[in-house]
């Protein structure tokens, strides 16, 4: 209920008020919950769309990132982008809502794709001095740039590209 109102609308048109009208119960009820409406807002974020982005486990590292990736950029396509975009919005006003994005969104899935990398570098597939934070950042940020800024389109074509060009400077280069 909470997610469909912040598809809806935007993370600031949402009230625990609301929500609390729309699930036919009351903010008290609501505020037994969640101390805050960031994480209420981010509970039912989490609910809908973790499954739209994991990583899947094939056994490599490289087609791991290779089937993630354009995943997350499908996601971020469509209604889970309005959503993240929201969210993201709203936390640069309301330290509440960054902290719950960033401690139980953003946070998880870096641990997660900076291990994939970190697995990469002692299997010999990235470079060994490949640092693996600088390497999400290049992986993941021009989603979030596209996904805010909206220059250019999320789209299939632009996951192909961003994954090959990243490759070229994360994987280990033969001498010679």
């Amino acid at each position: 209920m909470a997610y469909e109102m912040l598809q809806a609308s935007d993370f600031n048109s949402v009230t625990i008020e609301g929500v609390a009208a729309r699930a036919g119960t009351t903010k008290t009820t609501i505020y037994r919950w969640w101390s805050n409406k960031a994480e209420l807002l981010m509970d039912a974020f989490l609910e809908k769309t973790q499954e739209q982005t994991n990583f899947p486990n094939t056994g490599s590292v490289i087609e791991d990132f290779k089937r993630q990736i354009p995943l997350l950029i499908q996601a971020y396509a469509g209604e889970t982008g309005h959503s993240v975009a929201s969210v993201i919005a709203a936390g640069q006003m309301d330290q509440d809502t960054a902290e719950a994005f960033r401690t139980r969104y953003l946070a998880v899935r870096r641990a997660i794709a900076k291990m994939l990398i970190e697995q990469g570098i002692k299997q010999g597939v990235f470079a060994a001095d490949l640092d693996p934070e600088i390497a999400v950042d290049l992986l993941y940020g021009p989603i979030y740039f596209r996904l805010l800024v909206g220059h250019a389109p999320l789209d299939v074509n632009f996951a192909e590209r961003l994954f090959e060009q990243a490759l070229k400077g994360l994987l280990v280069r033969n001498s010679g």
